[in-house]
């Protein structure tokens, strides 16, 4: 069978559009430094790199939530561990207020510095973090979570809803704590409590002892309770510190893999490269030698 000479430069004209592709193709793997560029470059090789890519994403998101719940806790522990200083203190005026020995004018004093660390208290259960919303309020974080009512009571404003953010694969952790949970659980109202207290030592003349070890009782609750969040606070940090190193060492690893998966060979690439451009030179030839030989055909 002849073959025309207009078959003839249709497959080299074919020839060198291939050839042109695969020298470009190889030119834009050397310059990013990736053999695979399109899916179809290597099939298995960009669904394992799609795979990676999902689970670096997640890793990311994991790393970003540790973050932000580590910074929430912080805060939370910060403000607790004042809570907790000043209850101390407010313990230990307590028990001097219960001193038979003392007179009606250092009963006054105490009264006062309890006063003033009952207030405190309350702003510390008010506290904000770093995005302006209210730590001990539940979801309620445009509300301050402690608050008198008409009647001067305290009362909680917030709700009991504990928020809670993925942080690995099937691994959820508490971001809050709320007040309710730490000065007005059991049914009970710390801050009522201890202001009838105050109210006892600023009218009372007689002994209060029995007073003092009711509200000693209603302290040490409280105490209690911080005490109880400050160690559940640490625990979930030390939690969140192992998981974000984890993620850490995952993350690298799956990064390696994706390295190792797309990397061009350089020596390779260059050298099939140089091939690819001398065979498209040569086909490049071909072609216009035939085209001359065509049109001196054609003129002759």
């Amino acid at each position: 069978m002849r073959v025309s000479t207009g078959q003839l430069q249709m497959t080299l004209l074919l020839g060198m559009q291939n050839g042109q592709n695969q020298y470009n193709t190889l030119l834009a793997q050397m310059a990013g430094g990736n053999r695979i560029l399109k899916p179809s470059d290597d099939a298995l090789g960009s669904v394992r790199l799609l795979d990676l890519t999902r689970q670096q994403s997640s890793l990311n998101q994991y790393q970003n939530n540790i973050a932000q719940v580590k910074s929430s806790l912080s805060a939370e522990e910060t403000q607790l561990s004042s809570v907790n200083e000043v209850l101390l203190r407010v313990r230990d005026l307590t028990l001097e207020a219960g001193n038979g020995a003392i007179g009606v004018d250092e009963r006054k004093a105490i009264n006062n510095e309890l006063s003033v660390l009952r207030d405190s208290l309350v702003d510390f259960a008010n506290a904000k973090g770093e995005q302006g919303n209210y730590l001990f309020s539940g979801s309620q974080v445009d509300k301050p979570a402690v608050v008198k009512d008409a009647t001067g009571k305290y009362i909680y404003q917030g709700d009991t809803l504990v928020r809670e953010v993925n942080v690995s694969k099937g691994v959820a952790v508490k971001v809050n704590d709320t007040a309710q949970s730490l000065f007005f659980s059991g049914g009970n109202n710390f801050f009522d409590q201890l202001t009838t207290f105050i109210d006892t030592l600023d009218t009372a003349t007689g002994d209060v002892n029995a007073d003092m070890q009711t509200a000693l009782g209603q302290i040490d609750d409280v105490l209690s309770s911080v005490t109880r969040t400050l160690t559940d606070i640490g625990g979930r940090q030390n939690m969140l510190d192992q998981l974000d190193s984890a993620h850490g060492d995952m993350l690298l690893y799956s990064q390696k893999l994706s390295t190792d998966i797309s990397a061009l060979d350089y020596g390779k690439a260059s050298v099939q490269a140089n091939q690819v451009l001398l065979q498209l030179q040569s086909t490049q030839a071909a072609y216009l030698k035939l085209n001359n030989l065509s049109l001196f055909g054609q003129n002759s």
